[in-house]
């Protein structure tokens, strides 16, 4: 399958897990570059199915920590179709309705899907849940073997659920992070995202599954807390990498005066300098706005990266563009000032 390096499957010629990879390009990093402080590793879409699960099954990461050098490692998964489940247990029906009830929803309902329920027994298949991942490497399945093989290195099991177990331990002291779409609502049955029968159980579109996803961890993980982050747009990448959750996240040394709008403010100010020659990051435009005088916002946009500063005092009140508006991808930048 084309698919099969979101689960860890082999590289077209030979035996390689798609998660031995990622583990070697971490410490490819430490070991060419001796001044790193953290690593943060990310995905978006696809990308993120791949990270959730390379999230449960590699040693790296382990207590917040890189293997080589210790160093902090954040992992953020950034709206994936597809979760890895932890245990046995699926969202009730009740969680899982065809209508998106929004970026509020929570799923307080968890059991063993029922037979007929239950996707011929495949509800749990590893890809989905553990199932299928054996303290043995099975041959059943190419991905399943090799996943098995490269999770072996790493764990010291003598029974499957020992297996599950050591997983779960594992995942539990690791920087796990998600960003979700509020508007990631298109039903799976009619958009990109898997309408395979074991991942509609756990929701009918993305935002639902992520929401769920999270209520799940908050089931199997006693007082902890996900840390998990809502960015206002749809399926998109741009906006989940330009948004404050995954600028906090991933750029915890940036500056951090500055907030900023899911669209453009509607009152924006006076110009006073525009940076459209290059592609500019947004802390490149904190900077500019910094340095200029009379700057106190700056409108930017994350497809062009191109900004524009402002003179104008924004803050939390002010109304930003409808999505409708030809300015629609376009976000303020503002830092907390007194007007003049």
């Amino acid at each position: 399958s084309l698919q099969r390096w979101m689960y860890g499957g082999p590289a077209d010629r030979g035996n390689s897990s798609s998660f031995e990879v990622l583990d070697s390009m971490v410490d490819w990093a430490q070991v060419n570059y001796p001044h790193l402080r953290r690593l943060v590793v990310t995905g978006f879409s696809a990308g993120a199915q791949f990270l959730v699960r390379w999230a449960a099954m590699s040693p790296e990461g382990a207590n917040g920590l890189t293997m080589r050098k210790f160093l902090p490692l954040t992992i953020i998964a950034g709206s994936p179709s597809t979760f890895l489940y932890l245990s046995e247990e699926r969202p009730d029906s009740a969680c899982v309705p065809d209508e998106d009830q929004g970026q509020y929803w929570t799923c307080n309902d968890f059991s063993i899907p029922s037979p007929g329920q239950d996707c011929d027994s495949h509800w749990n298949k590893y890809g989905s849940g553990l199932g299928g991942m054996h303290w043995r490497a099975s041959s059943e399945g190419h991905t399943r073997y090799v996943a098995n093989k490269y999770l072996q290195k790493s764990i010291d099991a003598t029974s499957n659920s020992e297996v599950s177990k050591q997983i779960r331990g594992r995942w539990a002291t690791k920087d796990v992070r998600y960003l979700f779409g509020a508007m990631d609502t298109k039903h799976c049955d009619v958009s990109a995202c898997s309408n395979e029968c074991e991942h509609m159980l756990t929701g009918k579109n993305r935002l639902q599954r992520g929401l769920n996803f999270v209520s799940h961890l908050k089931r199997e993980f006693h007082g902890f807390e996900p840390l998990w982050g809502i960015f206002n747009f749809g399926h998109d990448h741009i906006r989940a990498f330009s948004s404050h959750y995954f600028i906090t996240w991933a750029l915890p040394y940036a500056n951090k005066k500055y907030r900023v709008t899911d669209r453009v403010v509607v009152d924006k100010g006076a110009p006073v300098g525009d940076y459209v020659d290059r592609f500019y990051a947004a802390w490149e435009c904190m900077d500019k706005c910094d340095r200029t005088s009379g700057c106190h916002s700056f409108m930017y946009i994350p497809i062009a990266g191109q900004c524009f500063l402002k003179d104008r005092c924004v803050d939390s009140s002010f109304s930003i563009v409808s999505l409708d508006s030809g300015e629609h991808e376009y976000q303020t930048y503002w830092k907390p000032c007194v007007a003049a």
